[in-house]
């Protein structure tokens, strides 16, 4: 029998359910041994935090395999919380390898929390209903083996009252898939992706305003890789642990800056484990058919899309980030030549890299060790850690759509401090004679004309493209080799 501590808490979505089921054998005595497992996991997890109850998963062996119910209202009442007569139920049966299968996982159909417990007028209610739902697993709590989780949901809804506001949100139909790839390095890699139909949320703002907006569709996709399961384990407890140390500071009142001397020991540990959690990660996510409506103003998007990667590269952060929005529309914006103006598509891809992981791990630890009265030293050596790493923010592209006119470039700045700056972008708008004339027959645009004329008078012509190619060093701005230094404000 697996000890509670060789369960990896990397699978911590459904750590209630996976070390239920570590014998093929189901008995009475198996049951209750696991349950004091699964309470001695759990606790080690949470327990400086929140005092679980004695039994937080009930297990029934039945057969072949195990009756699983997990009541929510004990762990409720531990953070003062109310949820009665709510329990999760799963079925969990072995397989071969010490995997397992955790079948018909059922949510209540019907939820309702409300806290803190025992208030006269709690803080919140929340309550959720589900029409159909089918939720599945299959496990390998040593993480050796490749684990998955299924889930489809129907006709689910949500109500909460907050304060003075509340929201109501609806959806449709839901479909999640997500497996853990184990790597054979005590690391995995976790991939997952959904899709969701007919979203909707209406919201009262705390004023007493609306709020409402809706998706047609939406589908998401995500991956993490080289996930160090045990560090993701044990970064979750000391961060548990961490969290009795700052209460008892805040309400003994001592003063905010810098951590309790106790916990910072926890803090650096957290520190160290975040630089080596992960080697990478992406996701993206579109949505189909937006409609916000919000302060009497509202509009429709035909299509969003947002995309997000990191990595390292030579020891440095890479990050990249990509959005995109498609047939923007809104009834405030009537029929003519304003509405011509209305951008079609408009997407960015801005970029960062530079920041080296090691020194900023290092000036992290610093800050952590700092007893708050050194702020201006952290300061100076976070701009050195600058001029030893420049940091460089670009633009790797952009694109306008204006129907007349499209806009198409991209470009960098490398940052080595507030006031060394360098960098390069390349410009092309096709049609921009077009849109200057198309702009000189609306009222509303016309004040802008001469920027616009001026811009094509320093632009490169070719054909119906105007291209700028421009570069930045130091306090020289350069533009299709014109000088416009002196057009940068503080420069004499």
């Amino acid at each position: 029998m697996r000890p509670a501590s060789s369960l990896r808490p990397a699978i911590i979505a459904l750590a209630l359910l996976a070390p239920a089921a570590a014998r093929a054998d189901a008995t009475a005595e198996q049951a209750q041994s696991l349950e004091q497992q699964l309470h001695d996991w759990v606790n080690g997890l949470v327990g400086a935090v929140i005092g679980i109850g004695d039994r937080p998963v009930h297990l029934t062996a039945d057969g072949d395999h195990y009756k699983v119910e997990i009541p929510l209202q004990a762990a409720a009442a531990a953070v003062g919380f109310d949820a009665a007569d709510a329990t999760i139920t799963a079925t969990a049966r072995p397989l071969p390898g010490d995997r397992w299968a955790l079948d018909n996982i059922h949510i209540p159909a019907s939820l309702h929390i409300t806290g803190p417990a025992g208030g006269t007028n709690p803080d919140i209610d929340w309550s959720m209903k589900i029409a159909e739902q089918q939720i599945s697993a299959v496990i390998d709590p040593s993480l050796t083996t490749v684990s998955s989780f299924d889930a489809e949901v129907r006709g689910q809804s949500s109500t909460t009252a907050a304060g003075s506001g509340g929201h109501i949100s609806q959806i449709e139909h839901y479909v999640a898939h997500s497996v853990w790839l184990p790597t054979g390095d005590g690391r995995m890699d976790m991939l997952g992706n959904s899709t969701g139909d007919k979203m909707a949320m209406s919201q009262t703002m705390a004023d007493g305003s609306p709020m409402n907006w809706s998706v047609e569709h939406v589908t998401n996709n995500i991956r993490i890789d080289a996930v160090a399961a045990a560090s993701f384990g044990t970064m979750v407890r000391t961060i548990m642990a961490m969290v009795p140390v700052a209460m008892s500071a805040q309400q003994s009142g001592t003063p905010s800056d810098g951590l309790p001397p106790e916990a910072r020991g926890a803090a650096r540990s957290v520190v160290l484990q975040l630089r080596d959690l992960w080697s990478g990660f992406s996701m993206d996510e579109t949505m189909d058919r937006v409609r916000i409506e919000a302060a009497g103003h509202g509009g429709s998007i035909s299509k969003v899309a947002f995309g997000l990667a990191g990595g390292t590269r030579q020891g440095k952060l890479d990050l990249h980030m990509s959005m995109a929005v498609d047939g923007l529309e809104s009834p405030e914006i009537p029929a003519g030549p304003l509405h011509d103006f209305v951008p079609r598509h408009i997407a960015l891809k801005p970029r960062l890299f530079g920041v080296s992981i090691e020194d900023a791990t290092q000036l992290a630890l610093r800050a952590i060790d700092s007893d708050g009265t050194n702020a201006n030293e952290l300061t100076d050596q976070a701009m050195a850690l600058l001029r030893k790493a420049p940091v460089t923010v670009g633009l790797d592209g952009v694109e306008i759509d204006l129907g007349s006119a499209r806009l198409r470039g991209g470009g960098e700045v490398r940052i080595a401090a507030a006031n060394d700056m360098t960098g390069h972008a390349d410009i092309v708008v096709i049609g921009l004679d077009a849109l200057i004339k198309q702009a000189s027959a609306v009222r509303e645009l016309k004040q802008g004309l001469p920027f616009l004329i001026m811009v094509k008078g320093f632009g490169k012509q070719e054909g119906n493209a105007t291209s700028w190619k421009i570069t930045y060093t130091g306090k020289k701005i350069m533009v299709n080799d014109n000088d416009l230094s002196a057009m940068l404000p503080g420069v004499k």
